[in-house]
């Protein structure tokens, strides 16, 4: 419905700096939003945060949690990676094609693209800071080690891709390439 008022109808009676007001009336569609917006946060808090049957963030999260732990209970746990289990991968040439991408797309950098050492070290001869065993080459790549940059992989790629990077590791040593960086660590 238009607004049918006069001009000095509208003039409030109030000025400031010489400076009149209208009253202009916000529209009616305007006014019911903001009304439902305030009806809508009411029963928005009540059935998610003061008892309603709804579950908050908080409640979500302990669900995905509990399931996910029960989807691993039904797995048999978590993956319990052996030596046998690393050294066995390392026979698989499937499983080593796909090492050897992985190793270049993240360990390369810093490791060599042949493992002769750079940044990080040499992984062709037979002296190792972290041990040598194809189990402790595991675990460096799966925990890694902060305190000298390298990240822990196992946070960020699958178990499995885990097992054939620390498999495809195993395969480096004795290799020799060309300049190798100088041995670190002990004999394994």
């Amino acid at each position: 419905m238009p607004d049918t008022r006069t001009d000095d109808d509208r003039l409030m009676d109030h000025q400031y700096d010489g400076i009149q007001e209208y009253d202009n009336p916000l529209p009616g569609w305007w006014k019911a939003i903001f009304v439902i917006s305030i009806i809508w946060s009411v029963g928005y808090g009540i059935y998610y945060h003061l008892g309603g049957p709804g579950v908050d963030h908080f409640g979500e999260y302990d669900a995905e949690m509990a399931a996910f732990y029960d989807e691993q209970a039904k797995r048999g746990g978590p993956l319990k990676v052996t030596a046998a289990m690393v050294t066995g991968v390392a026979k698989d040439a499937a499983a080593m094609g796909q090492a050897k991408a992985l190793y270049m797309d993240k360990c390369a950098q810093c490791h060599g693209k042949l493992g002769e050492g750079g940044i990080g070290p040499n992984l062709t001869d037979e002296y190792w800071i972290h041990g040598g065993s194809a189990l402790a080459i595991y675990k460096t790549v799966d925990e890694g080690v902060p305190e000298k940059g390298m990240l822990a992989w196992g946070k960020e790629l699958k178990a499995k891709q885990v097992v054939n990077l620390a498999a495809y590791v195993t395969k480096l040593v004795g290799t020799n390439p060309p300049n190798g960086k100088k041995a670190e660590g002990e004999k394994d």
